[in-house]
């Protein structure tokens, strides 16, 4: 490692390696799914993640950025659901929720952002405070049925890895 740059996800997986670690304990696995109706769910992607990248733009705390990572999103209007069998575009429910309960969370709060400037998108860093609580909650879904709640688990924060240095977003590891 010793001077050169690395994120953090990187150092984790550098050192997961070195310890020869299972990451399988880390796994979380998030289902992305749609619903033109209540009865018809269907499934846009499946993912595994070790670390939960969490956008943390226009959040305070940890919590509020994880609570609004999973929240749904409505497909109406312009942004209508177009359903490939029936050659038709219907309002619809965009959700994503974790489906499984990983023993070890691993968030990556991501403090940037971006500002379209001189017909260019550039990137800035979010210089803010953001709160990490003791105790951060997550919910988990219904793998099957993306509309059932499961379980509300509580997880307890027992680290950090603080990014610090310049602000601008090329550099400060």
């Amino acid at each position: 490692v010793g001077r050169d740059q690395h994120d953090a996800q990187r150092i984790l997986n550098l050192l997961f390696s070195m310890l020869d670690f299972d990451k399988s304990a880390l796994a979380l696995h998030i289902k992305s799914v749609v619903t033109p109706n209540k009865m018809d769910p269907r499934i846009l992607s499946q993912e595994v993640v070790d670390v939960l990248p969490v956008e943390v733009t226009s959040s305070k705390s940890a919590q509020a950025a994880l609570d609004q990572a999973w929240e749904s999103e409505s497909l109406s209007g312009e942004n209508q659901y177009y359903l490939d069998d029936e050659d038709k575009k219907v309002d619809a429910l965009k959700i994503i929720h974790p489906v499984n309960a990983p023993d070890v969370l691993f968030l990556q709060l991501k403090r940037f952002g971006y500002n379209y400037k001189g017909g260019l998108m550039r990137p800035h860093r979010i210089t803010r405070k953001v709160t990490v609580s003791k105790y951060l909650k997550l919910l988990r879904y219904d793998p099957d049925d993306p509309l059932v709640l499961l379980e509300e688990l509580t997880y307890e924060r027992v680290s950090a890895v603080l990014h610090h240095g310049q602000t601008t977003i090329e550099s400060g590891h």
